[in-house]
């Protein structure tokens, strides 16, 4: 077992050099392009989703059903190809902010932060989503990656004509658009994403108090204490006033836990994926979230474990997350669990 070290910066232990876990979770990703999450266990994707909404629904007291509310907002924290934002968010908000960490399967890749936006437009005499990269200067127009021709069958992409070294630059477009070729259903929804390619490890939302929801399902674990609680208290600007965090993960039981001084188990074989690689993910214990969550700056207003999922598998649990200060003075409530 490898010695449980401290950092000096923020305090909190983890049981390896941050560089050295982030590089096995580059060559665990790299090897598993276009994998999605549940891995070969899809079995459980309708349970999940529907968890997801009835917590949404029943704990954060959101509408999910009818129209999203009008000019309401959630961000999709390493969205992969859409899972969630496709049967969750987009049931109930107008616009879904999609941030996804790969651009060609790789994990926490910091070369490319640019943003990308998918759009109807009238092409050729036919309605088609065209797909665009925001070179970030000012007055200068964005760049065309692509077009999807849709359809009730199918789902087609143009590829505009750019060389290697322009698709590199424009990774967060093409990832987009790899998103709505693995997620067809996402297709008539396209106005309506945006997507941001870039590291977890230095991700910060840049617009303020814009979202009403952050949404972080099984990604955290990829991330180091400390990175976890700095993703967390960026995201924190990023909330509008009545704005929440809802995060999804595995509880491990302390028991199993021999690393990080007992609050985490190393995810070698991780239930709802099936990796039988080293895939550089932890599974922490409830207590531990919590702790985490506190110190980030966030009051758990309300936590619930999901249902009808095998018992084999870890525990998984749903936890609602506000801002601490802002709860402390203008929402004195109990937290609630089920």
């Amino acid at each position: 077992m490898a010695p449980t070290r401290r950092r000096d910066a923020s305090g909190l232990w983890w049981h390896c050099e941050e560089d050295e876990w982030y590089a096995a979770s580059l060559a665990h990703w790299s090897a598993s392009e276009g994998a999605d999450v549940l891995g070969g266990c899809e079995g459980v994707a309708e349970a999940d989703l529907s968890g997801s909404l009835d917590f949404l629904r029943s704990v954060a007291g959101w509408a999910v059903q009818g129209e999203p509310v009008q000019g309401s907002c959630a961000m999709d924290v390493g969205a992969g190809c859409g899972r969630v934002t496709e049967g969750v968010l987009l049931h109930a908000f107008e616009h879904v902010h999609m941030v996804e960490v790969s651009a060609d399967g790789g994990w926490c890749d910091a070369t490319c932060r640019g943003r990308a936006r998918a759009r109807m437009t009238s092409r050729n005499g036919r309605e088609q989503v065209v797909v665009e990269h925001n070179r970030g200067e000012r007055k200068s127009p964005p760049v065309v990656l692509g077009y999807y021709s849709c359809s009730a069958a199918s789902c087609v992409m143009q590829a505009s004509s750019l060389d290697r070294s322009a698709l590199q630059r424009y990774s967060s477009g093409l990832h987009l658009l790899r998103c709505l070729s693995a997620r067809k259903q996402l297709c008539e929804h396209t106005p309506r994403l945006e997507i941001t390619q870039a590291s977890l490890q230095s991700f910060a939302p840049i617009d303020v108090q814009t979202y009403d929801t952050i949404w972080m399902q099984w990604i955290l674990g990829h991330l180091t204490d400390a990175s976890l609680v700095r993703l967390l208290r960026v995201c924190l600007r990023a909330l509008k006033p009545s704005g929440f965090i809802i995060v999804k993960e595995n509880n491990a039981p302390p028991s199993h836990c021999r690393e990080g001084k007992g609050n985490y188990l190393l995810d070698k074989t991780l239930p709802l994926a099936r990796w039988s690689q080293e895939n550089a993910a932890v599974i922490r214990t409830h207590a531990h979230h919590m702790s985490l969550f506190r110190q980030a700056g966030y009051r758990v207003v309300a936590f619930r474990r999901q249902t009808a999922f095998p018992k084999e598998l870890y525990p998984v649990r749903m936890y609602l997350l506000v801002d601490a200060a802002r709860f402390d003075k203008d929402r004195p409530k109990r937290m609630r669990h089920t």
